[in-house]
């Protein structure tokens, strides 16, 4: 367990460290699809990446329901517009602090010349 830090650029730090530690997409690695609106809110609270950083605090449980419809990933999603994907720790980190889900784990697999898709 990791508690959740004070503040949020702990938070960031903690996630930076993660993204690293977790390397690049392989095959058969496990990423999570995170709703982008959720995501862009979480790097305003903490400064993630080129996000200014709000004041105050932020509390709000992951909500992915918009990426889902009647409990199945709705077609035509795009990643960075619609959803984010993180590897499976930053996912088990931002669950631990947050809550909410649910979780969209997916799986990488490698089509063509390295590039990369996620599947069911």
């Amino acid at each position: 367990p990791c508690p959740r830090p004070a503040t949020g650029a702990d938070e960031r730090q903690l996630i930076e460290e993660a993204f690293t530690n977790s390397g690049t997409m392989k095959e058969d690695d496990t990423w999570f699809l995170i709703s982008a609106i959720w995501w862009r809110a979480w790097e305003a609270y903490t400064g993630y990446g080129s996000a200014p950083v709000t004041n105050g605090t932020f509390a709000s449980p992951i909500e992915n329901d918009n990426l889902l419809l009647q409990g199945s990933l709705m077609k035509g999603l795009r990643d960075g517009t619609d959803y984010m994907l993180v590897p499976e720790r930053v996912w088990d980190l931002l669950k631990e602090w947050y809550q909410g889900g649910p979780p969209i784990p997916r799986k990488v697999i490698v089509e063509g010349m390295g590039t990369r898709a996620m599947t069911r």
